[in-house]
């Protein structure tokens, strides 16, 4: 015969707070929830981090393909282009000669870029022998451009098939169901 102890065992009582058990019991929904939000906007600031640095690469890749050269429209070009404009009183007219650049012109009024001959067009390919030498060519430069361009597209995209799987998956579903049912129907009325 064992021998029992002369202690009896130590009863457990368990209090239940009706409260925090019913919330236990119908939050897991909610916290279903919780952790979609949380994954979505881990989701997005992976996206927009991601655009960030496609957009640091762009402006670095265009820093370079302009090199030395004054962006149109900054405040340097237009300090170093500031001309007055100079007026010519003519007998039957006035006649004012002002400075064009093609960032002011509006609407459909186009004036083409000032031409050189042949001798421009050596200088040119001059520039772009430096430029390779350098290690800068501007055709792959462009080209990775079109590339980042389209990247960030993608990344646009992949973000809002992220964002909108869940929506997609449960009316999967609801058409697998509603097929089957539908078949279900059919073989029933077909039985009869």
């Amino acid at each position: 015969k064992k021998k029992r102890s002369k202690q009896p065992p130590k009863k457990i009582h368990l209090v239940f707070d009706e409260q925090e058990r019913r919330e236990f019991l119908t939050g897991f929904q909610k916290r279903k929830k919780e952790r979609q939000k949380k994954a979505q906007d881990k989701l997005m600031e992976e996206a927009k981090e991601e655009k960030r640095r496609l957009r640091a690469e762009k402006r670095e890749i265009l820093q370079r393909l302009l090199g030395d050269k004054p962006v149109p429209g900054s405040a340097a070009d237009e300090e170093a282009n500031e001309e007055e404009p100079v007026t010519y009183d003519l007998p039957d007219h006035t006649v004012t000669v002002t400075s064009l650049e093609s960032s002011d012109l509006y609407g459909d009024v186009r004036v083409g870029e000032n031409r050189a001959d042949d001798n421009d067009v050596e200088e040119e390919d001059d520039n772009i022998g430096d430029e390779i030498e350098r290690g800068r060519t501007t055709d792959s430069d462009k080209r990775r451009l079109k590339a980042l361009d389209r990247r960030m597209g993608d990344c646009s995209v992949q973000l809002c098939a992220a964002l909108h799987k869940d929506k997609k998956q449960r009316g999967k579903m609801r058409r697998i169901k509603l097929r089957t049912t539908k078949k279900a129907k059919l073989a029933r009325t077909h039985r009869l």
